[in-house]
């Protein structure tokens, strides 16, 4: 998984001028009217994307208030969220990209997102130095409340290396386990089953384990065997919408289509967005007991 450089942090983008913006033809510095509007079309902050969304951001970028006409209004939203897919992805007659599109705008049932209520994820693409070289490992973070403010905090890891290390049993083999009188010998099996060439040690831990990598993440951290350097790429994956999943990303490159875009987009079950929550945020354990 790879991503745009940008602090762990979620860190709003910042609007700059692009480094070859034009001067007028007589002469005077300026910009080009054709990027001047694609500069303004563009979502430059994951926050204005949101507002957007929501048609609470007129054409000039100011915010609307909810006593103006324009505000969260059919037509606004869907000038928005028409432009607010990726085209190389998505073309205009996208099946998926239009019924969804429907869906969100409904005048019974309109979704809207915000940015303070859960049910989206950070994912950092970073790149540690690792004892067999350098390693690109997946962070994923919320937002979390705290003292009457926000902080984004740290809530699982996607490391290949870990993964590999809890790989689970072949379909259809029977789970290991130690024999119920072992307490009679001392658990004298342990010397066996806790041997380094022991495969699937976990095996042998109560029956609803669930392997723990943001703590080993942590513990590595602490050891020195894992060593951030910077960071590649992010997404904000985005599960407010009844019935979706989205994954929005920053592409910077010129024309309108550039800026925070919808790069991925699924329609879900509530079972499957559950297990989507429960795999970016295993303390969730939504559906579990």
């Amino acid at each position: 998984m790879k991503s745009i450089a940008i602090p762990i942090i979620l860190v709003a983008f910042m609007f700059n001028a692009a480094p070859g913006l034009s001067q007028n033809v007589a002469g005077g510095s300026g910009i080009d009217p054709q990027e001047e509007a694609a500069l303004m079309a563009r979502s430059k902050q994951t926050t204005q994307f949101f507002r957007r969304f929501n048609g609470e951001e007129d054409k000039k970028g100011r915010k609307l208030r909810p006593d103006q006409r324009k505000y969260r209004s059919q037509k606004l939203r869907r000038e928005y969220i028409e432009h607010a897919f990726d085209n190389v992805k998505f073309t205009e007659s996208s099946e998926t990209k239009l019924k969804f599109t429907e869906y969100v705008l409904s005048t019974k049932n309109p979704q809207y997102l915000d940015i303070y209520q859960p049910n989206w994820y950070a994912q950092v693409n970073a790149v540690f130095e690792t004892p067999s070289g350098e390693e690109t490992i997946s962070l994923v973070l919320k937002r979390e409340q705290e003292n009457g403010g926000w902080k984004w905090v740290l809530v699982n890891v996607f490391y290949a290396a870990y993964s590999d290390a809890f790989e689970e049993r072949p379909e259809g083999e029977m789970r290991k386990f130690l024999q119920p009188l072992s307490h009679e010998i001392a658990f004298m099996d342990l010397r066996k089953i806790l041997a380094p060439e022991k495969e699937r040690k976990h095996d042998y831990a109560y029956n609803s384990y669930q392997p723990d990598y943001l703590s080993l993440f942590f513990y590595d951290l602490e050891l020195g065997a894992l060593k951030f350097k910077y960071v590649k790429n992010l997404s904000l994956h985005v599960m407010q919408v009844d019935g979706w999943f989205f994954t929005l990303k920053h592409f910077e490159r010129s024309g309108f289509n550039a800026g925070w875009l919808i790069a991925e987009l699924q329609e879900v079950s509530n079972r499957d967005k559950n297990s989507l929550l429960n795999y970016f945020d295993p303390n969730l354990k939504i559906g579990k007991n």
